[in-house]
């Protein structure tokens, strides 16, 4: 997180400051951004940078906690709204989140962030000590799944590896679904294909949740 010194700067700088980390953060992955460039941009020295961030990751989770501010409501909000059905929750979730990124000024931030930099985070936490927590552009909504039954059109389901497994497929996809999104490709096509895949998902899961009725 940034120092005190960078909390403290007067609004105008702290502006610039971030304007010139939304730059380079948009423009390049976090593997190739420079400092070089972003005090240049901001028109400060090199050693003010380091005064105000450990590092370039350091800003980076900076700035990205900003852009996430912008995102309103929550998966949370999503699944207080459809009780009955879990899987409707994650995709009015994930539309919501998609539409705001793919019409925010932080687009290409996120577009990078979700293609290379969060799995870049994630090799780096692995081999060093821990850092600042990233933001979560969607909250971690595995986690959230974790914690909370998976409910599929009003039927609590019970399996707890069926309902893991569904769980992981559907962060896989809708994870893909955002990448297509905020990669240009048609929202309509990629919310269309993400509810064909719910579908299919439903229909495994619904074979735990519905009683077996044998046959005659």
């Amino acid at each position: 997180m940034p120092s005190a010194t960078f909390t403290g700067l007067k609004p105008d700088k702290r502006r610039r400051v971030e304007d010139a980390l939304l730059h380079e953060f948009s423009a390049h992955p976090l593997a190739e951004a420079q400092v070089a460039r972003i005090v240049h941009d901001a028109g400060i020295a090199r050693g003010a940078f380091y005064v105000y961030f450990a590092d370039l990751a350091d800003a980076y989770r900076h700035l990205l906690g900003i852009a996430l501010g912008e995102i309103h409501g929550g998966l949370v909000d999503a699944w207080e709204r459809r009780p009955e059905d879990s899987l409707a929750a994650v995709y009015d979730y994930t539309f919501d989140v998609a539409r705001q990124m793919s019409g925010s000024p932080y687009r290409d931030l996120f577009r990078l962030h979700w293609q290379v930099n969060e799995s870049h985070l994630a090799r780096q936490a692995n081999n060093t000590a821990p850092a600042s927590p990233t933001p979560a552009a969607d909250e971690r909504p595995e986690h959230f799944l974790a914690g909370h039954p998976l409910v599929v059109d009003g039927h609590e389901l019970h399996d707890d590896r069926r309902t893991a497994v569904g769980v992981a497929l559907l962060m896989q996809v809708r994870h893909r679904c955002i990448q297509d999104v905020l990669a240009g490709h048609p929202a309509d096509a990629v919310m269309s294909d993400f509810a064909t895949v719910l579908d299919l998902l439903r229909t495994g899961l619904l074979q735990e949740a519905r009683p077996h009725v044998p046959r005659a």
